[in-house]
């Protein structure tokens, strides 16, 4: 046999039992779609796992001892000084561990909404949107745990919901000139370098209909027809983005998104595959689930709001999106200054601008929360006078242009 030949023998075996494998799992998913009781666990565990990913991945925005400013919801909430940031923050990932090893208890899953929801309003960079779409499925979940399957499958069908609202909202967000033109090259950037130079531009060119395509296809999950198509090119879209952020191809990007794409794919399959018989109306309105009503205003209703300025843009699916606010802090005070953290001044201090988003994700591995009054609140945090800090807000993106208005914020101490 000719070394070709040899070549071409061991690649069609490699193809041949790789497509066994494929075989195998998705046979192994349609027997688990099957057992509903099955499908639930799967799913809680996931999304237990995937929780406790992100805040490992983004420790420091869980602690009282960072430099990055706190803005918690209200001033008056008193500070938890360490080392009790750290107990609360290992009472959470123990609470996650045993949502995932006891499979019939409800009481850590509805103590981890609790505590996690509780502590998030000491700061509300803590707001990402995967850690508020996960604290709701697990809420779903742990409110819908009990031997009635119906109940059960009200819990799946919240859990379903969120899903589907957040594709849709999420594509939604994206229809706009800044997505097009710049996030969406930018993040498939390690993909078009690798396609033929006929094909590049072309595919550069496609956020527009990448935006829409991902809108059509929470809708698709809704519907039975469509939810197969909807779910493979649902887990392909999560798997190119993974490719495209991940250290080994793509940009080495933003790690805590990463066991986000991972999750995703896994529900998108948990939830949706072999069920036939769950109707649109099941998963937007759960019978006898007062839980159902509160995801529907929140994932379903609230994220329209945002398009006006009335909702915040991370509780609207609008991550990746090029689509929120942009904050500017210029620092006048060279005293202001020398309290910054050597690092900080030395990585993310242009003049006197301070570049927010990078000390962002260097401390805390997660983007500053887009939001006009937790702008202001770093601002004032880090200023002891309205005259001390500067703080400018580039205004969402004109959809159509791209074109930002710039606003100056005035700084108040009271």
């Amino acid at each position: 046999m000719s070394r070709a030949n040899e070549i071409g023998s061991g690649a069609a075996r490699v193809w041949y039992h790789l497509v066994n494998m494929t075989l195998a799992a998705w046979r192994m998913v349609l027997a688990i779609a099957r057992r509903d009781d099955v499908r639930y666990h799967l799913v809680k565990i996931t999304v237990a796992a995937a929780m406790a990913a992100g805040m490992l991945l983004s420790l420091k925005l869980w602690l009282t001892e960072r430099h990055y400013p706190h803005v918690p919801v209200w001033d008056g909430l008193p500070i938890i000084p360490p080392p009790w940031d750290r107990v609360v923050f290992g009472g959470l990932l123990l609470l996650l561990g045993l949502t995932a090893v006891l499979p019939r208890a409800r009481w850590p899953l509805l103590a981890f909404v609790t505590v996690a929801g509780l502590w998030s309003l000491w700061d509300q960079s803590r707001w990402q949107p995967w850690f508020y779409q996960y604290l709701f499925m697990l809420a779903a979940l742990g409110v819908a745990a009990s031997d009635d399957p119906e109940h059960r499958e009200a819990g799946l069908n919240a859990c379903r919901f969120i899903l589907a609202a957040t594709y849709i909202w999420s594509g939604l967000q994206k229809v706009n000139f800044h997505f097009a033109t710049d996030t969406y090259p930018w993040l498939m950037e390690p993909i078009l370098k690798r396609l033929p130079e006929g094909l590049r531009g072309w595919a550069a060119a496609q956020g527009w209909k990448a935006a829409f395509l991902e809108c059509g296809l929470g809708i698709g999950l809704l519907i039975w027809p469509l939810r197969l198509v909807a779910v493979a090119l649902l887990v392909l879209m999560h798997a190119t983005i993974l490719f495209c952020l991940s250290p080994w191809w793509g940009h080495d990007w933003n790690s805590v998104v990463w066991p986000w794409n991972i999750a995703m794919m896994a529900l998108n399959l948990m939830l949706f595959v072999n069920t036939p018989k769950v109707m649109p109306w099941h998963i937007i309105w759960p019978r006898r689930f007062l839980l159902a009503r509160v995801t529907l205003v929140l994932f379903g209703i609230m994220p329209l709001f945002n398009f006006f300025g009335y909702w915040d843009s991370y509780l609207s699916a609008a991550l990746y999106s090029g689509n929120t606010l942009d904050a500017r802090v210029y620092l006048n005070s060279d005293d202001i200054i020398e309290k910054l953290p050597p690092e900080v001044r030395a990585k993310h201090l242009s003049g006197n601008e301070l570049d927010l988003f990078g000390w962002a994700i260097d401390e805390m591995n997660v983007p500053p929360y887009p939001a006009r009054r937790v702008y202001r609140g770093i601002a004032l945090a880090l200023s002891h006078s309205s005259s001390d800090v500067t703080l400018e807000i580039d205004e969402r993106p004109d959809w159509q242009t791209g074109k930002r208005e710039r606003t100056p914020e005035r700084l108040d101490h009271r």
